[in-house]
């Protein structure tokens, strides 16, 4: 039986260590302190560019929001990607005091919309670059406490993504995902020394800085982990601001969340694939924030991982197969998401959602049986609702 006891160390080991990952990182979050300077904010001026594909439900209701915010109007405009709305959204829109930019293209990307509005947008008119996701609005105080931020010379900044509803068992365990993601993937990493991780929107630039790191990024769906690494390559940390609040929309149904995790799935194991050698190398260099960078994706998902030390410690301490062993990973494992879980989600609610994780875990496996279906290069809008 000497070889079962091999397996079962290897499988033990390779759960310990994502666990111990996310632990450390979770641990350290605790530690992380906004450092957002008193005082007067910098006169910076932001583009907030806003990709809009097949986004007729919420466009024209965020957008109105995001123009409600508190900030001198001079200061700031949003540019607003059309592709493929309906002519009475884009009527609705051509009333509101914005830049619509209307595109048309084969194979629609987030990163070839992006570009589009960035060729309307010079750093002599807007210092600063935001983007934003169709659904997505910025606290009333938004832009102000950004501006105080950006007045400290960063050129990179991830800010507080937020759920703005929990309808159902799927958005409240999407909106804890968002969450225990920006504890260990962004304030964890901050105290630690890396850089935080980027989301896709509530993203904030220096103009020149992000118009040329985007310039070559455009048929892809993993656009913000190219801008990541892009980053790393120049030794540009990204920063992180957990007092900006953009909220966004969370996905309510299941095919929504099978949909946007296959994406997601598909984009991880092209940039395992396209970045290994370099990372080695920067490796080998010490540089470890690249390397971690490249480590993230050979990450399972959490709710996968979740799962599968869940079968593995019960089945170890049923056969009592190094009972100890198994019921420390899964402490471990615990601690790492009760340090990263708001309070807020310590709820009656949460605990029903629970019980939708077999039918997630499901989803999951279905995505990774057919991930080699999905095109990372294309981006299927997960469609949400206002």
């Amino acid at each position: 039986m000497e070889w079962l006891q091999i397996v079962w160390g290897l499988v033990f080991g390779y759960l310990f260590i994502w666990s111990a990952y996310l632990f450390v990182f979770a641990f350290a979050g605790l530690f992380y302190k906004t450092k957002t300077k008193m005082g007067e904010a910098s006169k910076n001026t932001y583009a907030v560019i806003v990709p809009a594909y097949k986004e007729d439900a919420i466009i024209v209701k965020s957008v109105k929001e995001n123009l409600s915010i508190d900030f001198p109007k001079d200061r700031y405009k949003l540019f607003v990607v059309a592709e493929s709305l309906q002519e009475s959204t884009l009527e609705e829109l051509h009333k509101l005091p914005i830049k619509i930019v209307e595109i048309s293209s084969i194979n629609p990307t987030k990163a070839k919309a992006v570009n589009a509005a960035l060729e309307f947008i010079t750093l002599k008119n807007y210092s600063h670059v935001i983007v934003l996701d169709a659904d997505n609005v910025m606290n009333v105080d938004y832009l102000q406490k950004v501006s105080v931020q950006m007045s400290n010379d960063i050129q990179a900044l991830q800010t507080h993504r937020k759920a703005k509803n929990s309808n159902g068992a799927v958005s409240v365990l999407d909106a804890i995902n968002e969450e225990v993601g920006n504890h260990i993937f962004r304030k964890g990493h901050i105290v630690l020394g890396f850089s935080s991780a980027l989301i896709g929107s509530g993203m904030v630039f220096k103009t020149e800085l992000f118009a040329r790191l985007m310039a070559p990024i455009r048929d892809t769906a993993g656009e913000d982990k190219m801008l990541e690494f892009a980053l790393l390559q120049e030794k540009i940390k990204v920063q992180y601001q957990d007092d900006a609040l953009v909220f966004d929309e969370k996905i309510e149904k299941q095919e929504q969340f099978e949909g946007q995790r296959s994406r997601w799935v598909a984009a991880r194991f092209y940039f395992l694939k396209s970045e290994a050698r370099k990372s080695l190398i920067k490796l080998s260099q010490l540089d470890f924030d690249y390397f971690n960078k490249w480590l993230q994706f050979l990450l399972p998902q959490k709710i996968v991982l979740v799962v599968n030390v869940i079968l593995f410690s019960s089945l170890s301490i049923l056969f009592s197969v190094n009972p100890i062993l198994a019921m420390g990973l899964i402490v471990l494992l615990v601690l790492a998401f009760a340090l990263s879980i708001p309070k807020e989600y310590y709820s009656f609610k949460t605990v029903k959602a629970i019980f939708s994780i077999p039918a997630m875990v499901f989803g999951m496996a279905m995505v990774l049986l057919n991930i080699n279906k999905v095109d990372p290069s294309k981006f299927n809008v997960t469609s949400k609702e206002a």
